[in-house]
């Protein structure tokens, strides 16, 4: 097993159900919030699949707070809505 060089997992997110899905697997972690721009990624992958989308929020997240978190394993983590070929995003509020 591969020692991390820092404190652990960190959790790129402060999702409650993200938390809640790691606790309840018994998951040690710490969670940070990332500082990504989301609504602006989207705009740019507009016609990218909605799973392509979601996987670049993701890794996203987990290099943004990778960068201030050397040695820990970040968890970067997004879901979006696809309902017969239409992306429902967020909402904005």
């Amino acid at each position: 097993m591969t020692k991390l060089g820092g404190t652990g997992i960190v959790l790129a997110s402060n999702s409650a159900s993200r938390k809640a899905m790691l606790e309840a697997a018994g998951v040690s972690f710490t969670a940070q919030a990332a500082d990504v721009d989301e609504r602006a990624l989207e705009a740019e992958m507009d016609d990218a699949d909605p799973a392509e989308i979601a996987q670049a929020l993701a890794a996203a997240k987990a290099a943004s707070v990778s960068a201030s978190r050397p040695g820990d394993l970040v968890l970067g983590s997004d879901s979006l809505v696809e309902i017969d070929g239409k992306r429902f995003d967020k909402p904005t509020s």
